[in-house]
């Protein structure tokens, strides 16, 4: 199930099970949606990008890739700043036991990145509702 609308100017809504092959579609409508609101390709790039991993998180992490629980997401554009806020109906996380991936012996790791590529490529980010949300920041 994936349903993807826009619900205002300036605004994408989606709401998908926790199912993986619903992610290209979502990147695919998040670029075009992007295209008709901004000029600036890095811009939308990273926001895409960041947008992608938070809703990989959310179906792997979060839900478990449970197809009965829902990943929403919000995509905001707005004239100073675009946001993006995922959530899932998983049971949450502690950030402070999340290992720093780019720390010795975690190097190696495959996975872990996600949240660090937010810290770092993100204006803001913030967790919220246990970790069940994150939104996302970016100035324009």
């Amino acid at each position: 199930m994936i349903e993807i609308r826009n619900t205002s100017e300036g605004v994408l809504d989606i709401k998908c099970s926790s199912e993986f092959e619903h992610l290209d579609e979502i990147v695919d409508r998040s670029e075009a949606f992007l295209a008709s609101q901004i000029t600036d390709d890095e811009l939308a790039y990273k926001v895409v990008l960041l947008l992608s991993e938070a809703v990989t998180n959310a179906i792997e992490h979060g839900n478990k890739s449970d197809a009965s629980k829902i990943v929403t997401v919000n995509l905001t554009v707005g004239k100073k700043k675009i946001s993006i806020v995922v959530e899932d109906e998983g049971d949450g996380f502690d950030q402070s036991e999340v290992d720093n991936p780019i720390e010795g012996a975690n190097l190696l790791n495959d996975g872990g990145r996600g949240l660090f590529f937010i810290g770092e490529m993100a204006d803001e980010y913030k967790l919220e509702n246990g970790g069940r949300k994150v939104r996302i920041g970016f100035n324009r």
